[in-house]
């Protein structure tokens, strides 16, 4: 035991590579990379953290779509997260964040990923929230594989992408060479990436189910929307999000033009040249505080989405949807009007839920005043605690009610990634969400297991 304790001791203080269990190696295009082994109740899941997806978005690169990265030579040990995307005013850490930031992590069962080559499995692809300002895939080590992976047998994946100023400036008739929507090529060529090599882990590339939350759930809208992605997923999840429309663009050229003077590249000859040489960390801190988001009219988004869909040119997936019950109409609101939208013209399922369980300890580490178990309130964020399993990860800081929907609601975006149907709850088949005139809604809360709402969602229709 005294021998045991001293060899932590010295992996803690000198060099905690040398302590780790490795996976096997997997070969990517770029080059060969190892992860992790993390245990959890006698099994072994593999967590490959850091891989590069794209080339650093740095120099030239900065304000240019998203390329592949350099090969590399030897075994990449990818055990440690990378880098998170430049942020301002957020939870993450200013020295965990830096302008090489596009970086993925990848959670796969040990007994998965050992059968690669005879059966893949379904993956669940990411998409984090944050307002399209901040955020980022290994948020709080909230978004962790185990035991998600390991109870259901799926793939994660979860990744950054670019925000703010550096992923969401439209350049219009200013800088006409700028790129709009970077953040969400990103989230695009992180999906391609996966498509082309998450069968090197398990994974099935045809069957991908997005999923996002806030921001991120917004974003999945986004995907749906796009003609860039068709083909590339199968399924998608929305959590507390569907489109936003902050400013009509007008205002958008006001704030880049506002935005340009304020970091002294209004005279330059070549502006976009001239936000390049500027220091990320001073772009940021120079900037004036705008809320910059997709825009429609470029490649990505070429057709707004009562267009879209009403003629038909969006990915037709099977779609569940839902929304934390206090967390405010707009959120609640726009996440089922655009399932309702969507399901107007669509031949695939798409479903419903509300959740009104709160959890012990909300998720993050900055709690939102108000609400929680004690409150009696269901907050922005809440299922979350939920979809990654944390009362499962950290039984003492949750209770029995905690755990029991934490299984149920993994099991449920499992299925759903599975089969594109979520689980049966209790005696109840899950509703469609069929027309413009009624939501109907199935609770997600312990004490009332296949309780059906259909006034939450059918009253957004009005509003």
């Amino acid at each position: 035991m005294k021998l045991l304790f001293c060899l932590l001791v010295v992996c803690l203080a000198f060099d905690q590579l040398n302590c780790l269990e490795f996976s096997e190696v997997v070969e990517l295009p770029q080059g060969k990379i190892r992860g992790a082994i993390e245990q959890w109740r006698g099994r072994s899941s593999y967590e490959f953290k850091g891989i590069p997806f794209a080339a650093p978005p740095v120099d030239s690169l900065r304000y240019s779509m998203p390329v592949h990265p350099k090969s590399w030579e030897g075994i990449k040990d990818t055990v440690a997260y990378g880098k998170s995307c430049p942020q301002s005013a957020w939870a993450i850490k200013a020295e965990d964040t830096d302008e090489d930031c596009l970086y993925m992590n990848i959670y796969v069962n040990k007994e998965t990923f050992d059968k690669r080559t005879t059966q893949l499995k379904p993956v669940l692809f990411w998409i984090h929230g944050g307002g399209f300002q901040g955020g980022s895939g290994n948020e709080h080590d909230a978004y962790k594989g185990v035991p998600l992976v390991i109870l259901e047998d799926v793939i994660l994946v979860t990744f950054n992408y670019r925000l703010g100023v550096l992923g969401f400036l439209n350049g219009g008739d200013l800088i006409p060479n700028l790129t709009p929507n970077l953040g969400l090529w990103d989230q695009h060529f992180a999906l391609k990436w996966t498509r082309d090599n998450i069968h090197r882990f398990g994974g099935d590339p045809y069957q991908i189910t997005i999923f996002g939350q806030s921001a991120g759930s917004a974003a999945v809208s986004y995907h749906i929307l796009s003609p860039q992605n068709k083909g590339l997923f199968k399924g998608a999840i929305m959590e507390s999000g569907g489109i936003m429309k902050f400013m009509p663009k007008e205002n958008l050229t006001d704030v880049t033009t506002d935005i340009v003077e304020a970091v002294e590249c209004s005279n330059a000859t070549d502006k976009l040249s001239c936000l390049r040489s500027i220091p990320w960390n001073n772009l940021l801190s120079n900037v004036p505080r705008a809320f910059l988001a997709p825009i429609f009219g470029d490649e990505f988004l070429p057709i707004e989405d009562d267009e879209a869909i009403a003629t038909g040119q969006f990915n037709d997936v099977n779609l569940l949807v839902g929304a934390e019950r206090d967390e405010g109409d707009s959120l609640v609101c726009g996440t089922y009007k655009f399932a309702v939208l969507k399901a107007t013209n669509s031949t695939k399922s798409t479903y419903g839920y509300i959740h009104t369980q709160a959890p012990i300890r909300p998720f993050g580490s900055t709690p939102i005043p108000n609400c929680g178990r004690k409150m009696d309130k269901v907050c922005h964020c809440d299922e979350l605690v939920y979809v990654f399993g944390a009362p499962l990860r950290d039984p003492t800081d949750y209770d029995a009610d905690d755990i029991e929907l934490s299984i149920n609601i993994m099991k449920i975006w499992a299925d759903f990634a599975r089969n594109g149907v979520p689980t049966k709850q209790g005696p109840i088949d899950w509703p469609q969400i069929g027309g413009p005139k009624m939501v109907n809604l199935i609770e997600l809360n312990n004490k009332f297991v296949g309780k059906i709402d259909n006034l939450t969602g059918t009253k957004c229709l009005s509003s």
